[in-house]
């Protein structure tokens, strides 16, 4: 028996003895063939280079497929990088024409001194509201952006009053154009969890939307309902207007996609895709059903809860609604700041702004206000704050040289020209932008188009907080968290280097509080400072004369030596460095409202 043999051809040969063990000439061959298994086949090891050449080429398939891959995200990384940077100086460069488009007209408006012809008056009016109208179409274009790259801030709100409250925009335009604006709430008061800036993006698109194809003396009607949707809130858009084919409905949420082919309602395509963006964010399904000549509907349906929202980046949770922020593009009254701003002395603002005709825009609206000196860039604005130490700077963010935020950052970085207050004025209304330029210490950001009447509120309201800054510093040698608190939303905070500087004239005055022989010139040496640089700087932090911030630090002073008992009116005055009991007395007065006597006598 033979067991195991290899494939092959084999010759088996015997041949036998006799009993003599002679072997006798009598062999016999028998041809053996072990024919292969299929797997040792030529045809095999064919097949097993084919394998081989075929796993290695989709192996290097892949590798290259995810190498050409990576170059894609990245070059797609980049292209939209790029189309970020488009959108941010398209922006600026459309806002600043329309800035100087719209303020002026809404100056010439509001100006009731200048009895404006009626004709004349209507025209202007005409052109207010189609450069608002474009303003509008550019924002809608921005917000698209802005969408794409906004983490959500969910926060639950009862659906009916929110939508109520984003109708009353387009009551104005239902009443002109007579068409019946329904609500039908069918939900009462229940709430969802959402992002409220992003749902008025959606409402508001599809409302404008349903006014711009539905004809006068109709209805629009939103709906909200949820008897038929299971776990989710229907917010239904219906109107009457001409519909829309298979064709269109097919393509409707593509980018950048008009089907509008009447030329005075221009579109800019990308209405619905804001409405897709904003449904997609929240988990929401969109429906639309459309009839030509018989209008059309459009539903999202917003899930109920905040499960469908668990585990995903970008989110954050309020519980309770932020309140309502002003609008800047609005009239706003001025404040009784401007009336104490006017009984002071004129405070010198610094214009820093490359475009030539914004500069002397905003100049000559502030000049018959303030003592106004103008840049046309950064390093220029840098070199006037640094020379002549103004009591304000505004500033664009976009300019050659130095921008916006690093000359704010300059300043902020010098202890000369910390204290100076900063407005950036700009045309970028992102929100990460704007948090950018209040980290950085802006006093407050304003976008273009504004109001011209609110930016001098602005101005005057921030000067005159400046100069109740000296009341958290009066009574405590470093402001308590408290203080910090309760000036943290309505008083302008300063900067740590400007906190740091009015302890340190404190400290300085209280060292040589007994020391009648004091001067100004002295604190000013002991400070390391120019005496320019500290009468400006003490001046415009504490709405005091370095003389009278003295007075008042010795002062107050007394008053605390005063509360002890262990001194008479006379010994805590020559502890101040006053030698006239009388002077002393009357300073103390103009503070307390009662003279050292009556104060020692009320403790």
């Amino acid at each position: 028996n033979y067991s195991n043999l290899s494939p092959g051809t084999y010759i088996f040969r015997v041949k036998s003895t006799n009993s003599d063990g002679i072997w006798m000439e009598n062999e016999h061959t028998l041809k053996i063939e072990i024919a292969p298994s299929f797997w040792q086949t030529g045809w095999a090891y064919l097949l097993y280079i084919v394998l081989a050449v075929t796993v290695a080429y989709v192996i290097l398939t892949i590798f290259f497929s995810f190498y050409r891959l990576e170059n894609k995200v990245k070059l797609e990384y980049e292209r939209t990088e790029m189309k970020s940077r488009f959108f941010t100086d398209i922006s600026h460069e459309i806002r600043t024409p329309l800035t100087l488009i719209v303020s002026p007209v809404e100056h010439m408006l509001e100006n009731e001194d200048k009895k404006l012809p009626t004709d004349i008056r209507t025209q202007l009016q005409l052109v207010l509201k189609h450069a608002n109208r474009m303003l509008r179409m550019v924002n809608q274009i921005l917000d698209f952006r802005k969408i794409q790259k906004k983490d959500l801030n969910i926060q639950e709100t009862i659906v009916a009053a929110f939508v109520s409250e984003i109708c009353n925009n387009f009551a104005e335009t239902a009443e002109e154009r007579n068409i019946n604006l329904v609500i039908d709430n069918r939900i009462g008061d229940e709430k969802l969890w959402i992002d409220r800036d992003s749902f008025e993006k959606l409402l508001y698109n599809l409302l404008s939307n349903a006014f711009k194809y539905t004809q006068p003396d109709t209805k629009i009607e939103i709906c909200l309902s949820s008897e038929d949707h299971g776990n989710a809130v229907a917010v239904t858009v219906r109107d009457q207007g001409k519909g829309m084919s298979k064709e269109i409905l097919n393509k409707l949420f593509t980018r950048f996609a008009s089907f509008n082919k009447d030329k005075n309602r221009p579109s800019t395509g990308v209405g619905l895709s804001i409405v897709k963006e904003v449904a997609d964010k929240h988990h929401a399904k969109l429906l639309v059903e459309s009839e030509l000549s018989q209008g059309s509907a459009f539903t999202a349906l917003f899930r109920k809860g905040v499960d469908h929202f668990k585990g995903e980046a970008g989110i954050t949770f309020t519980s309770v609604s932020e309140p309502p922020q002003p609008d800047m593009t609005k009239e706003t009254g001025v404040s009784d700041a401007s009336e104490q701003t006017a009984k002071d002395a004129r405070q010198t603002i610094l214009v820093v702004e490359d475009d030539a005709d914004m500069r002397k825009f905003i100049v000559s609206m502030l000049e018959p206000y303030y003592n106004v000196m103008e840049a046309p860039d950064g390093k220029a604005g840098y070199d006037m704050a640094t020379d002549n130490l103004p009591d304000f700077i505004i500033s664009d963010i976009m300019m050659p040289e130095i921008d916006g935020v690093e000359l704010l950052k300059k300043i902020r970085a010098s202890e000369d020209t910390s204290h100076i207050p900063f407005i950036l004025l700009t045309a970028k209304n992102a929100m990460e932008s704007k948090i950018d330029g209040l980290e950085y210490g802006a006093d407050d950001y304003i976008t273009k188009p504004f109001n011209v009447k609110y930016l001098r509120t602005r101005i005057d309201n921030i000067i005159l907080q400046r100069r109740k800054l000296y009341q958290m510093f009066a009574h405590k040698s470093k402001p308590s968290s408290a203080n910090k608190s309760k000036h943290s939303t309505q008083e302008h905070k300063i900067t740590p280097q400007d906190e740091l500087f009015i302890m340190r004239v404190k400290d300085e005055v209280e060292k040589n509080i007994d020391n009648s022989a004091f001067l100004i010139d002295d604190l000013v040496a002991n400070l390391a400072t120019s005496r320019t640089v500290f009468f400006k700087k003490l001046k415009s932090l504490t709405g005091l004369a370095p003389i009278d911030f003295i007075r008042d630090i010795k002062i107050r002073h007394a008053a605390r030596l005063l509360k002890t008992g262990e001194y008479t009116v006379k010994d805590v005055a020559f502890m101040i460095g006053i030698s006239d009991s009388k002077y002393f007395s009357r300073c103390f007065k103009s503070i307390f409202g009662m003279t050292p006597t009556e104060y020692k006598k009320e403790l």
